[in-house]
Parts: C-alpha cells; sequence; structure tokens
C-alpha cells in the first residue's frame, strides 16, 4: 500500500515546480488553498476528498467589507477520514504554525470547523 500523504506531496512538489515541501508551503499565498487541493483531487487518490470549511485564526482581523472576523474560509482534505492540510502556508499570517506548518496531519486541531 502506497504512503497516501507522502505521494500527494512529492506530486505537489513536481507540479508546482517546488525544491522542497518546505519550499512549497513557504511559497503559498493567501488563496492558493483552493487550487492546492484541487490539484490534490486531479491525483484520483482513493479516500481523498476535499473540506471547504472555515478555521480559527490567532488574532480578530478586518475583512473586505469592514467587519471584525475571527474565521476564514479555508480548504483541506481527508485522508480516508483523516484530516490533512497541505495548505498551511496560505494562513501564515493569520496562524502561528511555528514549526508545525510543515505537518500536514491536523487531526488533532480544535481550529478547522
Amino acid at each position: 500500500m502506497i504512503d497516501k500523504v507522502s505521494f500527494i506531496k512529492r506530486q505537489l512538489l513536481k507540479l508546482y515546480s517546488a525544491k522542497s515541501w518546505e519550499d512549497f508551503v513557504d511559497k503559498q499565498q493567501l488563496g492558493d488553498c483552493q487550487e492546492i487541493i484541487a490539484s490534490v483531487l486531479s491525483l484520483k487518490i482513493s479516500g481523498v476528498v476535499k473540506v471547504f470549511g472555515e478555521i480559527e485564526v490567532d488574532e480578530p482581523y478586518i475583512d473586505p467589507d469592514g467587519n471584525e472576523q475571527i474565521y476564514m474560509t479555508h480548504h483541506w482534505a481527508e485522508i480516508d477520514g483523516v484530516r490533512h492540510d497541505f495548505s498551511k502556508g496560505t494562513l501564515r499570517y493569520y496562524i502561528d504554525w511555528s514549526e508545525e506548518i510543515y505537518e500536514t496531519d491536523v487531526s488533532g486541531e480544535s481550529r478547522y470547523i
């Protein structure tokens, strides 16, 4: 059986011409999560599904309409029922991930809604 997470990571590195996983995450911009998850889904791996939801940020921010928000919309994947986030870099200015920014398994994170 293949390690689905490692396979997805390798494919994302190829698709986005990244030198390493850290390079891939570090180059992510706000809004890239949807495209990244679409790329994951394009691999057509059994047991991988897209999740569109919200994530709680560390500090409130002001949205384009001038309203204070504590949640942002975000896309991630579930792999065989386990939540994985391949686009944490898109939220680096809203969440202090520390070194965990490079980890994809977020099954223990309560900030995902």
